[in-house]
């Protein structure tokens, strides 16, 4: 998120951007862009019906997080990536680095850049 988007238009519960439905909030991109007190007291006064967050302002959540006392908050840590086929590919590519720095060639998916 780009520093001047913090705090402004982008971060939708603190500005009261809601729609009269009572929207369910849904964040699985960047932390910044809810802005967690007003959530709770978006929750709180029933003006959202539930949420599902797995990126928070701070990582990781804190065990004291008024989010956590919510039944209809569903907070998971971010794993977006991962998927039986993102492990495979994760497996093979693993592979094909030790196979590559084994016959004396560079990884082609180096984990730190090699000069």
């Amino acid at each position: 998120m780009r520093k001047k988007d913090r705090g402004s238009a982008a971060n939708v519960c603190a500005h009261g951007y809601m729609i009269s439905r009572k929207p369910y909030i849904v964040n699985c991109s960047r932390g910044e862009l809810i802005d967690e007190q007003a959530l709770v007291k978006a929750l709180a006064s029933g003006a959202v019906s539930g949420a599902g967050l797995d990126v928070y302002e701070r990582e990781p959540l804190s065990k004291e997080s008024a989010l956590l006392k919510y039944d209809n908050v569903v907070l998971t840590d971010h794993c977006a990536w991962n998927s039986a086929e993102s492990i495979v590919e994760l497996k093979t590519k693993c592979a094909q680095n030790v196979r590559d720095v084994l016959l004396g060639g560079k990884p082609k998916y180096p984990v730190v850049s090699i000069g």
